[in-house]
């Protein structure tokens, strides 16, 4: 179907009695390749953003809409509550100030409206590359209504009776069974379908349709599509047992561990027998051979795939694969100037920090090539966030990486609970309280010239969201932060 066009760039989508409702699902243009997005009427203003939410894929159509003084009217995705500015496309997050703020970024798409000639008239933005991108050109997942905002998050599969297993694209469960069509599932079965994609990958969207928009629509070059690698078998070598909630798998990964490096990057894990699907992030160990990676698992009460991964035993294997190897990690990971790393993690968020750095000692000890330009970094700062001291997960292996030196590593606990009877290793400080100002500024060396600090934060999106709000209060650079989400 041709879109009507006024010449500047606006393409009449329906006409005004069409839009019955306060959200809209639209294709613009019109037709099997335009972009979906949701035209909102909200407070007597018309608003057109991308209709599926840049974090995890959630559909947006249903979401319910919230005023913030400050920032206006922002949508807020159903599956994780993420609030969206419906201006600015930009994320919110509640300061340590409890006062609203965003980062500046724009991470959802926002595109123009105007009504005229009794047709409503969106111009598409298409500046740059952005993060909502990703599933602009995908049918948006199904979904109920803006209720299950009030039901638990992180993940949680919303009603409708029992799973459907897994598309065969994700490996296939033990039964050797697959997904059913979607004419044949309940609306609650297709939303929890659809919600086995953490981290951004859901395979509802992995079907043959582009990500990338069509050129013809572009005013400057297409964004790449996202690169996945397909699923692969990761054997379990060797379960090591740290507490009742806490082990770690050493696992075979022939094909997938010389492609792993040292960005932090995770990988999507398949959980066997629970098939849902989770992001962690190996790391290898002085001690793992070439073609090994380390899991560091904590078992939720619950917890689908942590439970399922604690079931494991040596010789039993389970699929994961790659959601995006190219990531942004190259080179530029790291500036020439960069001399330290900050890294600031609260509980399981250690995982990423620990891939960074046994990567800087294999790469000083000659046994991996340096690919991200970490080659002037001195000193690294690592400051654990925990409840108390007999939480922090794997102490041994964080004290030998301590002693080895090249580059010099020094640890702070950050403990809100202390106790006299528990010990921290020789040279590891102790902090009492949780991370504030004070701590992050000697971290990240304040007052240090440009760049020379690179800040890595990594912890629940609350954890995550302060340690950002702290980082801008003293001045480190927007630039000079990677926040591990």
């Amino acid at each position: 179907m041709a879109a009507a066009g006024d010449g500047d760039g606006f393409i009449a989508v329906c006409d005004q009695t069409a839009i019955s409702a306060h959200r809209t699902l639209l294709r613009v243009p019109p037709g099997p390749e335009g972009r979906y997005v949701a035209l909102v009427h909200h407070a007597g203003k018309f608003h057109c953003i991308d209709a599926t939410c840049y974090h995890m894929g959630g559909p947006l159509l249903t979401s319910e809409i919230e005023d913030i003084p400050g920032h206006g009217p922002c949508i807020v995705c159903p599956w994780h509550h993420y609030q969206i500015s419906l201006e600015k496309g930009n994320k919110l997050y509640l300061g340590i100030d409890h006062q609203y703020k965003t980062t500046g970024k724009t991470q959802q798409r926002v595109h123009e409206v105007k009504l005229e000639g009794g047709k409503v008239w969106i111009r598409l933005s298409t500046e740059g590359t952005v993060a909502s991108d990703e599933y602009a050109y995908k049918k948006p997942a199904p979904a109920q209504n803006a209720s299950v905002r009030k039901l638990p998050r992180s993940g949680a599969i919303h009603g409708g009776g029992a799973p459907a297993p897994l598309p065969p694209a994700f490996g296939a469960c033990p039964s050797g069974s697959t997904a059913p069509p979607p004419d044949s599932m309940t609306v609650g079965r297709m939303v929890s379908n659809s919600m086995r994609g953490g981290d951004g990958v859901a395979p509802w969207a992995m079907g043959t349709g582009s990500s990338a928009p069509p050129p013809s629509l572009l005013r400057g070059p297409a964004p790449p599509p996202p690169r996945r690698t397909p699923a692969s078998l990761a054997s379990v070598v060797k379960k090591t047992v740290l507490s009742h909630a806490h082990f770690t798998l050493t696992v075979a990964l022939p094909s997938l561990a010389p492609l792993l490096g040292g960005r932090g990057q995770h990988v999507n894990v398949i959980a066997p027998g629970a098939p849902v699907l989770r992001p962690y992030t190996p790391y290898v160990t002085p001690e793992s051979s070439p073609t090994e990676v380390v899991f560091y698992v904590k078992v939720y009460e619950g917890g689908k795939a942590s439970t399922a991964l604690a079931a494991l035993k040596p010789g039993d294997a389970f699929p994961l694969e790659f959601p995006s190897l190219h990531g942004g990690f190259g080179k530029g990971f790291m500036r020439p100037e960069t001399e330290a790393i900050a890294m600031v993690a609260g509980g399981t968020g250690i995982a990423p920090m620990l891939q960074v750095l046994l990567y800087l000692r294999r790469c000083r000890e000659g046994k991996a090539t340096d690919a991200l330009g970490m080659e002037n970094v001195k000193d690294v700062h690592l400051v654990l966030a925990n409840h108390t001291v007999g939480d922090v997960p794997l102490l041994p292996l964080l004290a030998a990486v301590a002693r080895a030196g090249a580059p010099s590593v020094h640890i702070t606990h950050a403990i809100t609970t202390p106790s006299s009877g528990a010990a921290l290793p020789e040279g590891q400080a102790l902090s009492c309280g949780r991370v504030d100002e004070a701590l992050l500024l000697k971290a990240a060396r304040a007052g240090a010239a440009p760049h020379a600090t690179k800040l890595l934060i990594c912890g629940p999106q609350a954890f995550n969201d302060a340690m950002r709000d702290l980082a801008a209060g003293i001045g480190h650079r927007p630039e000079d932060i990677h926040v591990y989400e």
